[in-house]
C-alpha cells in the first residue's frame, strides 16, 4: 500500500451527521473553515482512548485513561490539551 493511500483514505466521508460533521472509516471529521479535525474514541477492558488530529496544523494529542467506560471527563481533557497545543 502506498503512503498516500493511508493518508487519503481515512479522511474520506462515508456519511454526513450535522454541523460540518462526518464519518469516514471510523473516524469523525468535523470541518469547519480553516481546519480539519479527525477523531477516534473507544475503550476495551477497563480502557478508553481518545485520539484528536488536525489535519491542516499536523498536529495531534492523545488520551489514553484506565478507567472503565468513556467518560465526559476523558473527552473535555483531550478537547483542553488539544486546543492549548493548537495555539
Amino acid at each position: 500500500m502506498k503512503t498516500t493511500s493511508f493518508t487519503i483514505y481515512p479522511q474520506k466521508k462515508t456519511f454526513g451527521k450535522g454541523n460540518n460533521t462526518y464519518i469516514g472509516l471510523g473516524w469523525a471529521i468535523i470541518e469547519d473553515g480553516s481546519f480539519t479535525l479527525l477523531t477516534h474514541d473507544g475503550g476495551t477492558g477497563g480502557f478508553t482512548s481518545i485520539l484528536m488530529l488536525d489535519k491542516n496544523l499536523k498536529k495531534g494529542i492523545i488520551v489514553l485513561s484506565n478507567v472503565d467506560k468513556y467518560t465526559q471527563e476523558t473527552s473535555q481533557l483531550c478537547n483542553s490539551l488539544f486546543l492549548n497545543k493548537a495555539n
